[in-house]
């Protein structure tokens, strides 16, 4: 059996396709936060992180069948992973199992952490995915997935986060579930041809062509009327009409469905992508809910994300000066903090006991990463590759510059902004755990643009570190801004971990 690298892996568990599962579960939560519910944050997260994994295995679990069934072949759009020799069937086979287990184990996780109750959530979810291909084969894949990626998740997710059904939730999860299944619509529509060269049914090839292009351009149309019309209603606020930028891509995938032919498949050829990606404006427009609670830390927190995508994401990153726009960025979390919370400076407490303590986290934590990268080195095969694509960041710009940008600006703005001003206005807003968890997740989530295994397991340890610290030293902030500093200027230029 050969070896895979981490991006094969990736690439197999179809992640494009994600925001498919995380939209109900975050849409979901800022729906409960906008009508004043009390939340319980660990759980929302870990219902996120729950959909997420058996989606990957919903995913993988559908292909292997397709491959199987011969409705992947070569000839066909659909998944490359087996009719390119890539994977074995069986290596396939294995993942979605192992994906599917790793799935169960967090959800009975948080079975024991909420109530019983949530079993049946949990036992209708596997049935959903286990069941998906022979559904889909038989025309019902829509209904499926309409079940799995709408009406279950957002219940279940107004469970696990409040502890009682919110049955008002189901109406968000329409809009929710007419554009995920438009992904599904838009595939077996392209497929309608290779399908039945499989002698496979679909609710596509039932309805014919031509019904079918009407039917997609419906669904990935209609979530804006609705949402509009909530508005109206007061069912949402206001801000939930930002929706209303992604009617641009809807637009045009629906043109695009509309005016492709026989002849014509390659216009749709990558349409369930699009309809999954470029879409999720509708996302961030819902989310608002929770901005119009949040207000300013939730914008900044947005931006974050945004100015760390475009900074690490491979699609992105090689137009750009990295250190040039770290750099930048950092100064404008820096601001940010700054205007939203100006006596910042009066928390840091310059004394020979922070310093030393700053200097002692910043060295034990560069032993933790000497450590975790001789372990990873080991258990991956793609572990030091990811780690030299990220020093090789440094190529082209002199060290000492670099250095001189992690010490001053870099590394303590990042402390001020994400401890300092994000942890510290959720932690008084929900709590210190809450705000620790929730201000650690974030953190490590605004580096998953990259799609380095390796950076995000490093954002994640070090968001732990320094949350923790935090959490339980708040009046030895200046230790936590000096050890950031120094570990990025160790770490990257100083005593780099090679």
């Amino acid at each position: 059996m050969k070896k895979h690298s981490f991006g094969q892996w990736l690439v197999a568990v179809r992640p494009w396709s994600f925001p498919a599962s995380a939209m109900p579960v975050a849409v979901t939560l800022a729906y409960l936060l906008w009508r004043g519910e009390a939340i319980d944050w660990l759980a929302g997260v870990w219902a996120f992180v729950n959909i997420v994994v058996f989606h990957a295995a919903g995913n993988v679990w559908s292909d292997y069948f397709d491959f199987r069934k011969g409705v992947d072949a070569e000839d066909t759009f659909g998944a490359k992973t087996m009719t390119s020799g890539e994977f074995s069937p069986r290596e396939m086979l294995r993942l979605a199992i192992g994906l599917l287990v790793v799935a169960l184990v967090l959800g009975v996780g948080l079975m024991l952490m909420t109530d019983w109750t949530l079993l049946w959530f949990g036992l209708a979810g596997a049935l959903t995915v286990l069941l998906y291909p022979r559904l889909k084969y038989s025309a019902l894949g829509d209904v499926d997935i309409m079940l799995a990626y709408a009406l279950l998740p957002t219940l279940g997710t107004s469970f696990v986060a409040t502890g009682a059904l919110v049955w008002e939730v189901l109406w968000i999860a329409i809009p929710i579930g007419l554009i995920t299944v438009a992904i599904l619509h838009s595939n077996n529509t392209r497929d309608i041809a290779t399908d039945a060269r499989a002698e496979i049914k679909t609710f596509a090839m039932q309805l014919g062509r031509r019904i079918s292009k009407g039917v997609y351009a419906f669904e990935v149309l209609a979530p804006f009327a609705l949402i509009t019309t909530y508005v109206v209603l007061g069912m949402l606020p206001a801000w939930a009409l930002l929706t209303l930028v992604a009617m641009v891509p809807a637009w045009q995938g629906a043109r695009d469905m509309l005016r492709h032919n026989d002849d014509t498949t390659e216009i749709i050829a990558n349409l369930d992508e699009r309809t999954a990606t470029r879409f999720q404006p509708a996302v961030y427009g819902c989310s608002c809910n929770c901005l119009f609670r949040m207000k300013r830390v939730g914008l900044a927190i947005v931006l974050a994300f945004v100015l760390w995508t475009v900074m690490f994401s491979p699609w992105t990153a090689p137009h750009l000066n990295f250190w040039a726009a770290m750099t930048i960025s950092a100064a404008v979390l820096m601001t940010i903090a700054t205007l939203a919370r100006p006596s910042w400076p009066r928390d840091l407490k310059w004394n020979w006991t922070n310093i030393a303590l700053g200097v002692a986290i910043a060295v034990v934590l560069w032993g933790v990463f000497w450590v975790g990268d001789k372990l990873s080195q080991l258990m991956f095969d793609f572990a030091r590759p990811q780690v030299d694509s990220i020093y090789a960041m440094k190529d082209g710009t002199s060290p000492s510059l670099i250095a001189f940008a992690l010490l001053v600006l870099i590394g303590p703005a990042e402390e001020v902004f994400w401890r300092g001003y994000v942890q510290r206005t959720l932690s008084e807003r929900w709590g210190a755990n809450v705000g620790f968890v929730v201000a650690t997740a974030v953190y490590t989530l605004v580096h998953i643009g990259s799609l380095n295994f390796m950076l995000i397991m490093a954002s994640m340890v070090c968001g732990i570190a320094w949350g923790l610290l935090y959490r339980l030293m708040p009046e030895r902030f200046s230790a936590i801004v000096l050890s950031h500093a120094l570990w990025d200027a160790a770490v990257f230029v100083v005593f780099p971990i090679m």
